[in-house]
């Protein structure tokens, strides 16, 4: 009997720790349960790689670590995050350790795993913390004005440097296993998003400051999705999943997933998983 193997990386959408999801279950949890009444399903859960760049997730492979030791980089970095910012701290609580232990589990390296799967299918997210990384700012730190006007003038060729990235991400996973399917969700402009830039705004119009940045948000948020998008039309492995719906769903003072919002992704990702990546296999079905 063949089996499915699941994996979800590489940015922390798939482990919600958020007040509003006090049970922590992400959209992968519920795909990966839907899946079993049907299949012989093997999940495996790499979100959050260290600071969540695509170049950590191409580290990750090409060096083989086993994902025992991406576990302990995740618990790293969620700690890092509490430490580092108050929007983590209210969001993530102190219990999460417990949340992701892993039992039982045979330390294998990634690689070998992803290249030993019969049916891999890979529920990527990334790109996103790239760009940000780029500007050296999040979205919270550019309430500071000092912060936004330090921002470097290509914005537009970052949000493309890190959409090649993406693109390098796909590819490294199709040269290790070429059964793999790819869903690569886009990015929505979260209510938390408006409420920075609407700040943001006010700042500007009480300063008379420079206004380039008014509904920056919604339009790097538009670019970086329909780059993504004509980028996996490019691969017959690659699935676009387009998560403009999100804007409705998200925790209230966080950009990540609410209890509904990670029940919609996980519907939308299981209706292309069902429809166009195991609609003509026969899978371990039951």
């Amino acid at each position: 009997m063949e089996s499915i193997q699941v994996f979800c990386g590489i940015n922390s959408m798939g482990v919600p720790f958020s007040r509003s999801n006090r049970k922590h279950i992400g959209y992968y949890d519920i795909i990966v349960q839907d899946l079993k009444s049907n299949y012989d399903v093997s999940g495996f859960n790499i979100s959050s790689l260290s600071k969540n760049c695509t170049w950590d997730f191409m580290k990750i492979l090409d060096e083989n670590i086993g994902i025992l030791q991406i576990r302990n980089l995740q618990v790293y970095g969620y700690n890092k995050l509490r430490n580092a910012n108050i929007l983590f701290k209210l969001v993530i609580p102190k219990n999460f350790q417990d949340v992701m232990k892993f039992n039982d589990v045979e330390d294998i390296g990634l690689k070998t795993l992803i290249e030993k799967s019969n049916n891999p299918i890979f529920l990527y997210n990334g790109g996103q913390n790239d760009f940000f990384t780029f500007i050296q700012a999040g979205p919270v730190e550019l309430l500071n004005k000092r912060v936004r006007d330090s921002l470097p003038d290509n914005l537009e060729e970052l949000v493309f440097q890190s959409i090649d990235n993406v693109e390098k991400n796909w590819l490294a996973l199709y040269s290790i296993n070429p059964n793999v399917k790819i869903l690569s969700y886009g990015i929505y402009n979260s209510p938390l998003f408006n409420k920075i830039n609407n700040i943001i705004k006010i700042q500007n119009y009480l300063k008379r400051a420079d206004m380039r940045y008014d509904n920056g948000f919604k339009y790097m948020v538009d670019l970086y999705n329909r780059l993504i998008c004509e980028r996996a039309d490019k691969y017959d492995f690659v699935y676009y999943v387009p998560l403009d719906f999100m804007v409705d769903y998200c925790s209230t003072m966080d950009f990540h997933p609410n209890t509904k919002g990670n029940e919609l992704i996980a519907e939308t990702s299981l209706d292309i998983i069902n429809s166009e990546i195991l609609k003509n296999k026969r899978v371990g079905r039951n």
